[in-house]
């Protein structure tokens, strides 16, 4: 049985006429291909934390599990405070 198609709210809407992409799109790019946080997600699309991730499990789009994963950023001031205390 084919699960119907999610309803686009309207904010998804609009982020969809200001990217010029599928909302879908550009959550999946954001969060896994960029490798940006739901709280970056959202400051990005100017929506919560909590709506990303709404909508990344409303969209079926796999979410990261919790914590830093290996292969994502790292910002320069962590990686210099780390090796300064090794």
């Amino acid at each position: 049985m084919r699960h119907p198609a999610p309803v686009k709210t309207r904010q998804m809407q609009i982020i969809e006429r200001k990217t010029g992409e599928p909302i879908e799109v550009t959550l999946y790019r954001l969060y896994h291909v960029e490798g940006k946080a739901l709280y970056e997600v959202g400051r990005a699309l100017g929506v919560s934390q909590q709506c990303v991730s709404k909508w990344l499990h409303d969209l079926a789009i796999p979410v990261r599990k919790r914590g830093r994963q290996p292969g994502t950023r790292v910002s320069r001031q962590k990686r210099s405070r780390n090796r300064a205390t090794a």
